[in-house]
């Protein structure tokens, strides 16, 4: 898989000189933040505390981890007089969930950590420049899972009661699968900024910033739905064609 990527980056790389003015290569550290996108989370918040059986009582919490990713772009591809930026990412982050769902008759619950590797195609039509140094970069990129790995457990049963009042759980556990458990394709907003720094008349190298807004969900039903925050930041080696 990893020779699968090499080449495409070679191949990205040899066809720069075709239809770019720049080609760029980017190594940077991020920190992966999961965050839940049910709107059910902010209704709970108006229930004043109130957690009756009548009511399901949801339990969940994420932790952060840190990855890394490198990428190859091509800058200032004219589409008339707008000039677009096309990048290649290989992306790598981490992180966990613990999540508990006590619902009406039945539980579900699964904690685990999960490590994935992410092939990206990064388009960006919004490139703005101040001083020939400092440039913001707004754009769309769609990623591809190529591998993931997942460490823990997850359970699921269901509730009944018996004639004399007595309340019973029966419970299943397995470990996480991880084609059940990751969707395969990846959608989010990238936004980017960067000073950059003469080194000659044909390269300059520059530190970068940069935040991906996630646009679909991390995981497949029904897993409860979450999202991937990645700030990163990292440096920027920038060739003249």
């Amino acid at each position: 898989m990893r020779s699968t990527v090499l080449i495409i980056f070679c191949w990205f790389s040899l066809c720069s000189s075709l239809c770019a003015q720049r080609i760029e290569f980017i190594a940077a550290a991020n920190y992966n933040q999961f965050l839940n996108a049910d709107l059910g989370v902010i209704t709970n918040l108006f229930n004043n505390g109130s957690n009756n059986n009548s009511k399901p009582v949801k339990n969940e919490t994420y932790t952060g981890g840190y990855g890394y990713t490198c990428s190859i772009g091509l800058d200032d591809i004219k589409f008339g007089k707008v000039p677009f930026k096309f990048t290649l990412v290989y992306d790598h982050y981490s992180g966990g969930i613990n999540y508990n769902d006590h619902g009406l008759g039945s539980r579900s619950a699964y904690n685990f950590n999960t490590k994935k590797d992410l092939l990206g195609l990064g388009i960006y039509p919004l490139n703005i420049t101040w001083f020939d140094r400092l440039q913001f970069s707004l754009g769309t990129q769609f990623n591809f899972l190529i591998h993931a790995h997942q460490s823990g457990e997850q359970s699921g049963g269901t509730m009944y009661a018996n004639g004399s009042g007595n309340t019973y759980y029966i419970a299943t556990n397995s470990s996480v699968n991880t084609k059940e458990v990751n969707s395969i394709f990846y959608a989010g907003t990238n936004i980017s900024l960067r000073y950059e720094c003469k080194l000659s008349e044909e390269w300059r190298i520059a530190p970068q910033t940069m935040l991906y807004i996630p646009m679909s969900y991390e995981f497949k039903s029904p897993y409860n739905p979450t999202l991937s925050v990645r700030p990163y930041l990292g440096v920027v080696l920038i060739k003249k064609i």
